[in-house]
């Protein structure tokens, strides 16, 4: 009955004695116990856990200066999640973080294999696009993500701030 609660409590503590060790200098214990924080967590850990904790593995790891380790967690925790289209979208976020916006739109588009009518996914991947300059393709996704969700001030900001850009501002406003 206790074993989730003792799962996250397992979970969270490798990912603190990952950072901790990572703050040390020891960067091969930091690296296996961030490591081991990811093989712990299976499909089913809260999504306070998963963003939390386990989403934030790949941006610490670059942080500190292990970006190997950093786009292998990404890459493990895409595997082991993506069956799940909002956790790979915090994958996709990382990747925006840096600038990889080829990257960045792989994984949103899993997302949208998985959850076509999804408009955060459609936004996560026009701004892929638009980090890429692939500015026809971003503008088309900005409007699939309004046209998914009407009330979304960041998808409208960003197509208008696009679409002014590209010399029209009358129709940005």
């Amino acid at each position: 009955k206790a074993r989730p609660r003792a799962t996250e409590l397992l979970i969270s503590t490798h990912a603190g004695l990952g950072d901790q060790f990572l703050k040390d200098g020891d960067a091969d214990n930091g690296i296996k116990q961030l490591m081991l924080a990811i093989d712990e967590a299976d499909i089913g850990i809260s999504d306070k856990l998963f963003k939390g904790v386990i989403a934030q593995i790949p941006s610490n790891l670059y942080l500190r200066g292990q970006s190997e380790a950093a786009f292998k967690a990404a890459s493990t925790i895409k595997t082991k999640f993506g069956s799940d289209p909002n956790r790979l979208l915090e994958i996709a976020r990382f990747y925006i973080g840096l600038e990889r916006g080829d990257e960045a739109a792989r994984v949103a588009e899993q997302a949208i294999k998985l959850a076509p009518d999804m408009a955060e996914a459609h936004r996560v991947l026009a701004l892929s696009r638009h980090i890429n300059l692939q500015l026809d393709e971003a503008t088309s996704e900005y409007k699939r993500a309004i046209e998914l969700d009407p009330a979304s001030r960041i998808s409208k900001s960003s197509l208008a701030d696009l679409t002014r850009a590209s010399g029209k501002p009358e129709e940005a406003l």
